[in-house]
């Protein structure tokens, strides 16, 4: 089989453990261990050399499965997640280990992204449905083509420019709106880490 299933909580969200780790290692990494709790994805290389490092973060990670999207013979961790506080959205985001490089699929407000393991075809689907509705718009394989990852049907995921700047811009008002009394940057990342991670997400265009 292409797809390995690590978790999925996606049918039975009361399963999920907020208390235990989840560890893994795959073959075609030797002596990398992943590791899961239900608000962030983690790597640490046996080598010792990179240490602990945060690869993807959620609140929570719903599923997470290993599928070579790439096709460079060694597969990402393709996850699903929900992200914010108070707009809430539902993103795919796929790290790729060995490239180190991490693509997600979200359209915040407008489209949620949702994973799913379809075992007749050995793949993964992805099931878009508009902000807030239960009702699914498409369901189309999740591809990797030319730097971008795919939904079948649905096409290339870019952003409209207008809307990021939008988001970003009331993403620094949250952060620079507290701690008044302080001038220390990092007082106002640990008071908005939400935010913080969702302006490290949009990458060059917060910068």
């Amino acid at each position: 089989t292409q797809v390995r299933e690590w978790f999925d909580y996606t049918d039975s969200p009361s399963d999920m453990d907020w208390g235990q780790e989840l560890t893994i290692e795959i073959p075609e990494l030797e002596g990398v261990v992943f590791s899961y709790i239900p608000e962030q994805i983690a790597v640490t290389d046996a080598s010792g050399t990179d240490g602990r490092r945060v690869l993807i973060t959620g609140m929570p990670i719903w599923n997470a499965y290993f599928y070579d999207l790439t096709g460079d013979g060694v597969p990402e961790i393709c996850a699903a997640l929900s992200f914010g506080s108070g707009l809430i959205d539902s993103r795919v985001v796929i790290y790729d280990y060995a490239g180190r490089a991490s693509y997600t699929l979200q359209d915040r407000g407008n489209y949620d992204f949702t994973l799913r393991m379809n075992e007749e075809e050995d793949c993964l689907y992805v099931d878009v449905r508009e902000y807030g509705s239960e009702e699914r718009l498409l369901s189309g394989r999740l591809t990797f083509d030319g730097g971008f990852i795919h939904v079948e049907g649905l096409g290339a995921q870019t952003q409209d420019p207008e809307a990021v700047e939008s988001v970003i811009a009331e993403l620094f008002d949250t952060l620079q709106s507290s701690p008044a009394e302080s001038s220390n940057p990092g007082d106002y990342i640990q008071e908005h880490p939400e935010a913080y991670q969702e302006l490290i997400e949009y990458g060059e265009d917060t910068l």
